[in-house]
């Protein structure tokens, strides 16, 4: 009886590593390699051609599309000027201004920058309402004849007539005769000059450096006139060389 059993026994574990072995050799086989077709929507598909594109396309491209183009353009003022920035203070560069001048001609204050036989600019902004201007445009002339062969310029910018009206190239013309001047006389009728004083405290005398269009100065009204135009004048004249 035991002998029996132990026959048994040996044969079911006999089997069962038969069985085993078998199942074995099946799933070893079911691990050999297969290709794999993607369906046609599969995200894989679109990743691998976009690759590819690329690759078609080279580095060059890769770069360009990676590094944006900041680039810019450097600011630049008009030709045979300073550029900018420009300023409204003592020390910034003056604005190339434009005007119209009482011969119906086009001034830049460039063209004075370009002109070496001059070195100091007084820009003098009056009005036909301002009763102290009368006095400093008596007084303007003396100063230029005294100085012009020195170096000195004057640009007298006329901006509105008695009325307060804007002025036009007329009045300026007329204006001009009336004091004598023999310098550069403008119609300024949109007021270019008011960004550098109070229209209220006209008149304006301000004197650029010509060699490099700095601002040196601004003053208003006419005690200024008799008590120190002809000092600065003198002073700046000795300190600009050109």
């Amino acid at each position: 009886m035991k002998k029996n059993q132990n026959f048994n026994y040996m044969g079911l574990v006999t089997a069962s590593s038969f069985v085993l072995t078998l199942f074995f050799i099946e799933c070893s086989g079911g691990n050999e390699e297969k290709d794999i077709i993607p369906e046609e929507n599969d995200p894989q598909i679109e990743e691998i051609s976009y690759l590819d594109e690329i690759e078609e396309q080279g580095e060059t491209a890769v770069e360009e599309d990676a590094y944006p183009d900041f680039s810019f353009e450097i600011p630049e003022g008009p030709e045979n000027c300073p550029p900018p920035p420009y300023g409204t203070q003592v020390g910034d560069t003056i604005e190339p201004h434009q005007f119209i001048s009482t011969e119906n001609t086009l001034i830049s204050l460039c063209d004075f920058y370009n002109d070496t036989s001059v070195k100091l600019l007084l820009i003098y902004a009056t009005a036909g309402w301002c009763s102290v201007c009368h006095q400093e445009s008596l007084k303007l002339p003396t100063y230029y004849n005294d100085y012009h062969g020195q170096g000195l310029e004057i640009l007298a910018a006329v901006f509105e007539d008695e009325r307060q009206n804007p002025a036009t190239r007329e009045y300026a013309q007329n204006y001009a005769q009336r004091y004598g001047f023999t310098f550069p006389t403008v119609v300024d009728n949109t007021f270019q000059m008011g960004i550098y004083f109070d229209r209220a405290a006209t008149p304006m005398n301000m004197f650029v450096d010509l060699t490099n269009m700095k601002i040196l100065s601004i003053e208003t009204g006419f005690d200024y006139v008799y008590d120190s135009m002809r000092d600065e004048i003198e002073v700046y004249l000795s300190r600009i060389s050109r």
